[in-house]
């Protein structure tokens, strides 16, 4: 980027712009940490000559700031993400913290996996890791201002599909410096989710209960076929609000976002998060053979398309269950219960005793 970025006001009505002679002991901080990685990153000498720093109006869980930096001699849009739990959002410090999510594993994966290959995620500029100062800090490419949430368009649904199929495959074994801080979808994992929405069927009605209840029977009895499906790195949650538009790219128009859920887990789970979404039943079904498609050619196989159908909807069930089982402790929960209950009885009428 070759001009100062504009910025949303932050929550005090002003933006924080340091220079030499007024830099706070944090602005220091950021600012080494942002000419560290610009030296490796540019394989230059790198001086930043000023910050701009605003909070982000549109983080959902961790801190965000949008960030402008002139380094020499150019302006560059960041973003810096706030990985320290005390530090998140307000409305975020009510959700429950699920064992699949990590701020560590994201640093892993943008420096040991991301960094200098061409998957098309955000650039790492820059990190900060310490903890006896408590600064837990990725500094990233500002790649875009909206969302695939936002915009939902289907030329750009259908390329998400065949990036997290080329995903897949090019990272079906991830590296053993990566590998050991994904979290791992196993036989335990499917049943702790049934567990634990078991434990809370009592804050649901009588007729919510009987369909979670008749799904929980489906789901126990599809845990056999969901371990025995590949498996590969995966986003955790590849949803629309996690896929940015990139202002200017024809190689990567969209960048691949919060990567603190990533897991070693069934690939197709990505494709079905993405699918989840209220789409029309054409493009689910133009989305999901745009991956099928991409996923069969890059493995050199043939797949059964009956076989990825099913697959994706016990997929479906396990996720409605897994929502169901962390959201029902938020206030205002019984909003979100139809929602989430669609899918699983989708899963019963697909697939009825």
């Amino acid at each position: 980027m070759g001009q100062d970025p504009s910025f949303v006001p932050n929550d005090l009505g002003q933006s924080s712009d340091s220079s030499d002679h007024d830099l706070t002991i944090e602005d220091a901080a950021i600012i080494e940490s942002i000419e560290r990685g610009l030296r490796s990153h540019w394989s230059r000498d790198v001086t930043v000559d000023a910050l701009r720093r605003e909070v982000h109006r549109h983080a959902t869980s961790f801190h965000v700031e949008r960030l402008s930096v002139l380094a020499n001699g150019r302006w560059t849009g960041m973003i810096l993400k706030d990985l320290h739990t005390a530090h998140q959002v307000r409305r975020a410090r009510f959700l429950p913290r699920s064992e699949r999510m990590s701020a560590f594993r994201e640093l892993i994966l943008y420096r040991d996996l991301f960094n200098g290959r061409d998957f098309g995620v955000p650039v790492l500029y820059g990190h900060r890791w310490d903890p006896a100062a408590g600064q837990y800090w990725l500094i990233l490419e500002e790649a875009g201002q909206w969302s695939l949430e936002e915009i939902h368009n289907p030329d750009l649904c259908l390329w998400a599909a065949k990036w997290v199929a080329r995903l897949h495959a090019a990272v079906a074994d991830p590296p053993p410096s990566v590998r050991p801080h994904l979290y791992e979808f196993d036989a335990a994992h499917y049943l702790r989710c049934a567990e634990r929405i078991e434990a809370k069927l009592e804050v649901f009605t009588p007729s919510e209960r009987e369909v979670i209840e008749a799904g929980l029977d489906r789901y126990r009895a599809s845990i056999p076929a969901l371990t025995a499906l590949p498996r590969s790195l995966i986003h955790g949650e590849f949803y629309e609000c996690n896929l940015v538009a990139r202002d200017r790219s024809d190689d990567h128009p969209l960048a691949v976002i919060d990567w603190e859920s990533a897991a070693y887990g069934p690939s197709y789970l990505d494709i079905a998060s993405l699918t989840a979404e209220s789409w029309s039943a054409e493009e689910k079904l133009a989305t999901r053979r745009a991956y099928f498609e991409e996923y069969c050619g890059l493995l050199g196989v043939g797949l059964d398309w009956d076989y990825f159908v099913a697959s994706l909807s016990c997929l479906e069930l396990h996720q409605a269950l897994w929502w169901l089982g962390w959201w029902s402790d938020l206030p205002h929960f019984s909003r979100y219960v139809g929602w989430l209950l669609r899918p699983i009885e989708s899963a019963l009428a697909a697939s009825p005793k």
